[in-house]
């Protein structure tokens, strides 16, 4: 998982028999069109790790001080993931000069997954414009708070990608930088309020319940 050009293969690189947790910390994930890493347990960390790819990047759970590079889609799927205090690379180049950050996937209402982003900071190449995210599935949902965009935004900042609008969650609170404009936003952008915002900022994967218990 360390190498720069990995086989195109399937990894576990977890340890054998019964684990309460899984944590990586200060590792290099390298791929390019395909996922630098795929998390499918439950309960799984990354700190000061950095995750490079061009599409199809990343998956799940929770992120701290991480390096995340891709060019389109590059975290998605269905994970209840958070990423605080992440740097996210937006890299444009030969996939052309416009890419999307999120595909998040959450597929129904009552689904719990979704991704929330922290106090993190989205740059992109030059002469690049990236949406923060489009609907992979109908129930989408991406937050980004307190992040600074240096990453120059699409203006309607999100896409539906044919999906019904009205079940989409996408919201931008108190976020900064020159692509953190929102006067041409979609109509659908969501404000989240009281109850809400507070369960998606404060405990989204429900870490206050698992992450003090991790080995330091």
């Amino acid at each position: 998982m360390l190498s720069d050009n990995p086989p195109p293969t399937s990894l576990d690189c977890s340890p054998p028999g019964p684990r309460r947790f899984i944590i990586s910390k200060v590792v290099r994930f390298c791929f390019s069109i395909a996922v630098a890493v795929l998390v499918g347990g439950d309960k799984v960390a990354f700190y000061n790790c950095s995750f490079e790819g061009v599409q199809d990047t990343l998956r799940k759970h929770y992120f701290k001080d991480c390096y995340i590079k891709g060019g389109v889609d590059f975290i998605f799927g269905q994970g209840q993931s958070v990423y605080e205090n992440c740097n996210l690379d937006a890299i444009g180049g030969s996939w052309g000069n416009q890419g999307y950050v999120t595909a998040q996937g959450r597929g129904a209402a009552t689904d719990e997954n979704g991704f929330v982003f922290k106090w993190c900071n989205i740059t992109a190449t030059k002469d690049s414009t990236f949406y923060l995210g489009r609907a992979w599935r109908d129930f989408s949902r991406v937050v980004f708070y307190k992040s600074n965009f240096q990453a120059s935004i699409v203006p309607q900042g999100w896409e539906a990608w044919n999906k019904p609008v009205g079940n989409i969650v996408y919201a931008e609170e108190d976020c900064s930088g020159p692509g953190s404009n929102k006067a041409g936003r979609v109509a659908w952008e969501r404000k989240l309020l009281g109850q809400e915002l507070d369960y998606n900022i404060n405990d989204f994967n429900h870490g206050k319940s698992w992450l003090p218990q991790q080995p330091s």
